[in-house]
């Protein structure tokens, strides 16, 4: 039985209803990207990865949308940008890659975002 009581529930609502927002204020998909998929801005060098929108419900991911919203506040222009560094991110996508029902440690990811998200 689920000890949280409503708070998970309304946790998860909040996020959908910000995932929908950003996905709202987005421009027409890039011609270039294939139906089911994303194009996300990472790190400084703003490097552009296409991912499928599968992976926004992984519990790594959302862990993602949490960093870049106390990063941007979701109160920016243009595309989904995570202000994490590229190798990061590729480590998270492996993560994510190799566990896609999110068979994983939520809280172990989260230590390890934590510390490597603004490393240099």
């Amino acid at each position: 039985m689920d000890d949280r009581g409503d708070g998970g529930k309304v946790t998860g609502i909040r996020q959908i209803v910000r995932l929908k927002e950003i996905i709202q204020k987005c421009p027409e998909p890039p011609p270039d990207v294939p139906k089911g998929y994303l194009a996300v801005y990472v790190g400084a060098e703003v490097r552009r990865f296409i991912i499928p929108t599968s992976y926004l419900t992984h519990p790594v991911f959302k862990i993602l949308l949490q960093k870049a919203e106390e990063e941007f506040r979701y109160d920016h222009n243009g595309g989904l940008t995570l202000p994490c560094k590229i190798e990061t991110f590729k480590y998270l996508l492996k993560c994510i890659e190799n566990h896609p029902k999110g068979y994983i440690v939520e809280s172990s990811v989260s230590e390890q975002v934590d510390a490597r998200f603004y490393a240099e």
